[in-house]
């Protein structure tokens, strides 16, 4: 091998040897770097997506039990009704009639007692007087503690007899009615 080519070969090397430093520079400086914040980058995106996956699966849960919330609402909607946030005496008064006219109960004397509060309700005695049958007695009880529209309760109840009429007796019945307090 001749001088001038281990010049040209020294040379050569010299050259790989600066392009290699070059690119291990480039490649620890600029591309290190760059794969670092990609990196960084890629694991904010995988909370992201992990917090998006968890939202997702709640919702599905959500959905799924759909059905189940909206028939509770429903029930919540219908007890709501049967419990106002007023006396409504005027309610309470006509749901009454309808029960004796259904019932067949002839009544005598209706009478508002004295309100009790509680903590998240008010109960709001009624005394009712009448006469009738025992089979009526039995539906006006019935239709008391099933109306759908107000919710209603029997406290107590006292039936007794009358000599002058025989198979009708008079009735006392004390009603509680309910109220929301707000």
């Amino acid at each position: 091998m001749s001088e001038h080519d281990k010049k040209i070969l020294q040379f050569g090397l010299f050259i790989g040897i600066l392009l290699m430093v070059i690119v291990g520079y480039w490649w620890f400086v600029m591309v290190r770097s760059e794969i670092k914040n990609q990196l960084t980058i890629q694991k904010d995106l995988t909370a992201k997506l992990q917090a998006v996956s968890s939202q997702l699966a709640e919702i599905d849960a959500a959905e799924k039990n759909r059905a189940e919330t909206l028939e509770k609402a429903q029930i919540i909607e219908q007890a709501s009704s049967r419990l106002p946030s007023s006396p409504d005496a005027q309610g309470f008064l006509s749901n009454l009639v309808e029960i004796l006219r259904k019932s067949g109960v002839v009544n005598h004397l209706v009478t508002k007692g004295q309100p009790t509060e509680r903590a998240a309700y008010t109960e709001i005695p009624w005394s009712v007087r009448g006469v009738g049958q025992y089979f009526e007695f039995g539906a006006f009880l019935n239709m008391v503690e099933l109306n759908p529209r107000r919710f209603m309760r029997v406290k107590s109840l006292k039936v007794t007899n009358d000599p002058n009429l025989p198979g009708y007796h008079p009735i006392e019945v004390e009603i509680g009615t309910f109220m929301f307090n707000q």
